[in-house]
């Protein structure tokens, strides 16, 4: 073997390794309970999954917490069980993931195992028309580069809605604000409701189960 294929050959292990050194990288965050709980318990939460994943932070110090995501470029894997996630802790209009729906601020794989997999809201109702909040919320801050892929499962009733002129409530089930790339696989997305009431609320835009907005696509 001459020295040109050689170096050639060593480029190619080379580049195979760096490739497969960001694969590894990938967090892969497992659920590990259906309640809709914040809790250093040894445990992981929906909510503290997605947490775990915006703020590259395990969600707690006792064994059995989410582990940390990776930073951004990098793709989280959030996996969850068979079954319904209900959200109920309150808190619409919270942009942190405290409360209301599931607030993605980085790159995120959710990976459901099928229809019977539902993620739903139901907090309970707050001052507007509706039970509060939708489901996910993508980039809220509008930021960039956030990509949301959401697979095998059902996202169900999420509920937004405003009283008064002119109001405008929003998507009811996935909301995407920031310039990023939304992606369904083999998912439901059925019994979501916007309610607006009052004179003028609402436009052509608003309303619908699934919006992206800045600039945002799915």
């Amino acid at each position: 073997m001459n020295p040109s294929t050689i170096r050639l050959a060593l480029a190619s292990l080379l580049v195979l390794a760096l490739g497969g050194a960001d694969a590894a990288r990938a967090a892969t965050i497992q659920v590990t309970m259906k309640k809709d709980v914040v809790a250093d318990d040894g445990r992981c939460s929906l909510r503290e999954a997605v947490t775990a994943a915006n703020t590259n932070r395990p969600s707690g110090r006792t064994p059995g917490e989410c582990v940390a995501g990776d930073p951004h470029p990098v793709v989280d894997v959030i996996k969850l069980r068979r079954g319904g996630y209900v959200l109920k802790l309150g808190g619409a209009g919270d942009d942190l993931d405290l409360g209301g729906d599931l607030d993605i601020a980085e790159s995120v794989r959710i990976e459901g195992r099928g229809f019977k997999t539902k993620v739903k809201n139901r907090i309970g109702k707050l001052n507007v028309v509706g039970d509060g909040d939708r489901v996910f919320h993508v980039d809220p801050q509008a930021r960039g580069g956030v990509d949301a892929f959401l697979v095998n499962m059902t996202i169900t009733r999420g509920d937004v809605g405003c009283t008064g002129d002119g109001c405008a409530t929003g998507a009811s089930a996935i909301e995407m604000n920031g310039p990023g790339q939304l992606t369904i696989e083999r998912a439901a997305v059925v019994r979501n409701t916007a309610k607006c009431v009052g004179e003028s609320c609402n436009d052509d835009r608003q309303g619908a189960a699934i919006r992206a907005v800045g600039a945002g696509r799915w």
